[in-house]
């Protein structure tokens, strides 16, 4: 993780201690661009916690896995935090993990990332 996405993560995580209490920068492995997809998942299993009465369920683990962003969480029985997970999940796939703007899946040097057309073409160097 660089200096500049764990000064970022410091401040989501200082904004949701609640959320993030559990998660260290040692368990958090996604890219710079996912950030505020984390971001938007905290404020909404904040929200659900107020609006159920439950207790805020406590992410202790986000990486990069197949394309995807991949979320380990306490409260993992709550059919709407599952939800909440998985709608932020879906949308990872479609979220450049450079710059946050709209993209897709892609193979380069055999792995799977999701990147946008400008991203893409500075990877591989070649415009499609």
């Amino acid at each position: 993780m660089s200096l500049s996405d764990l000064k970022h993560f410091r401040l989501i995580q200082d904004a949701h201690p609640g959320v993030l209490a559990d998660l260290t920068p040692f368990r958090l492995s996604i890219p710079a661009g996912w950030f505020p997809l984390l971001n938007r998942l905290c404020v909404l299993l904040e929200e659900h916690s107020q609006a159920s009465g439950k207790p805020v369920a406590k992410i202790f683990g986000v990486n990069e896995k197949g394309g995807q962003m991949k979320v380990f969480l306490s409260a993992d029985d709550d059919d709407q935090v599952i939800r909440i997970v998985e709608s932020l999940v879906l949308e990872s796939t479609q979220t450049c993990r450079v710059c946050s703007a709209k993209a897709s899946r892609s193979v380069i040097a055999g792995r799977m990332y999701v990147v946008c057309q400008v991203h893409l073409e500075a990877q591989v160097g070649v415009a499609e």
